[in-house]
């Protein structure tokens, strides 16, 4: 969106005298032209420079994470639930219930033009933890999964992409409850000694271990998970008996 401003001039009175002198004037008014006003500095929105006055205004922009939007997926992985959301400006968003059918991500298009560059990388990951909330979580996360996109306006598809995960209560999980984070970069949060890995989040640890950090994390969600995810019941088996051998008889 974008807003102008109107200057206001001051306003002068002439008097009669002034008045004729002009008019005397007018006919000589092509001859000698008023000097052109300079055209006042413009700022543009994402690569911030200041332009000098007359100049051809820029026709490249550089996308930024301000320029990106999400909304949840719905059950047809299509349709948007509650509609888009910036990534930034707003107020931190938790979801419930669960996200999971994963989310939509979106470089803003009232903000970015076709003529934009650059990239934007968004990722998104699963955990299973031990509690419905962050503080309950109990120590160390367990890493699920993890999918990644990047955002650009080089083809159409690029500008708009889904990002979809493994939900915590998987089979092969280790509990009911998860958390999924939404955030900016590619770094994998899942205790990796690896460049492009990180830490596992950890709300036990001393100081607690925030992963993704807070500057980059978009949007979670935290509690127990949606699916069924009670444990399966034991199977049982059975070790078959030897057969026993009749004893012989002797005639």
């Amino acid at each position: 969106m974008t807003s102008s401003r109107i200057g206001r001039g001051a306003i002068v009175t002439l008097g009669a005298a002034a008045s004729m002198a002009w008019a005397a004037g007018a006919a000589n008014a092509c001859d000698n032209p008023p000097p052109k006003p300079t055209t006042p500095n413009t700022h543009d929105h994402h690569s911030h420079d200041k332009k000098p006055g007359n100049a051809t205004p820029a026709t490249v922009c550089t996308v930024n994470d301000n320029d990106v939007q999400y909304a949840e997926l719905g059950a047809d992985g299509k349709s948007v639930v509650s509609g888009w959301h910036n990534a930034v400006t707003d107020t931190f968003k938790g979801n419930s219930p669960e996200p999971v059918y994963g989310y939509q991500v979106r470089l803003n298009p009232e903000t970015v033009g076709d003529n934009c560059t650059g990239t934007v990388d968004i990722s998104l990951a699963s955990y299973d933890t031990a509690g419905p909330t962050w503080d309950s979580s109990g120590g160390a996360q367990h890493f699920v999964d993890h999918s990644h996109v990047q955002l650009s306006k080089t083809s159409a598809t690029s500008a708009s992409q889904t990002l979809t995960v493994k939900v915590p209560g998987t089979p092969g999980s280790k509990s009911c409850f998860g958390q999924i984070d939404l955030y900016f970069g590619t770094t994998v949060y899942d205790g990796v000694s690896a460049p492009g890995h990180g830490p596992l989040p950890d709300r036990d640890a001393k100081p607690p271990v925030i992963a993704p950090t807070a500057k980059d994390l978009i949007t979670a969600w935290n509690g127990p998970d949606a699916g069924d995810c009670a444990a399966p019941p034991p199977v049982t088996t059975t070790t078959p008996s030897s057969p026993v051998t009749p004893p012989k008889t002797t005639t």
